[in-house]
């Protein structure tokens, strides 16, 4: 099955599409110990979800069907400091078709290091709902939505 995204077609067993977006971690993003705050890092792992959906070409916040977050596990491996930081995302291949929640695999490491690995690690599942009816609608029709 493929999933129609214009000149862009997703097949279901090309979902291990990662995408990669950088954040600069601000002072306001501090806690009291000198670290980005938990709250601020979940914040950071969205912005690389709406990334990797841009990518794909499915980057709206509008639209009848919404992208909403189920579940979130998250491993702060170090303490994330001020600077420069990448996020990488990756959507975990969906179990069956159709699907109606898809996990994606996410990380957050230094801007420019290759060897330095992840300070921080989650896994989010998200489900998708139409907004009008709040009922549960398939990730193939959220790529496939019209605006």
């Amino acid at each position: 099955m493929l999933i129609n995204l214009g000149p862009r077609a997703l097949a279901w067993r090309d979902w291990n599409l990662s995408a990669s977006t950088r954040v600069l971690a601000r002072p306001n993003d501090l806690d009291a110990l000198g670290h980005v705050n938990h709250a601020v890092l979940l914040e950071y792992l969205d912005a690389g979800r709406w990334e990797w959906l841009r990518s794909v070409g499915a980057g709206s916040t509008v639209g009848a069907i919404l992208a909403v977050v189920t579940r979130i596990e998250v491993d702060y491996v170090r303490e994330v400091r001020l600077g420069e930081w990448r996020v990488r995302t990756q959507l975990v291949g969906p179990c069956r078709d159709p699907t109606f929640k898809v996990e994606f695999r996410q990380s957050i490491e230094p801007f420019g290091s290759t060897s330095a690995g992840a300070f921080v690690k989650g896994r989010v599942s998200v489900a998708f709902i139409e907004r009008s009816t709040r009922l549960l609608r398939t990730f193939e029709d959220f790529l496939t939505r019209e605006e």
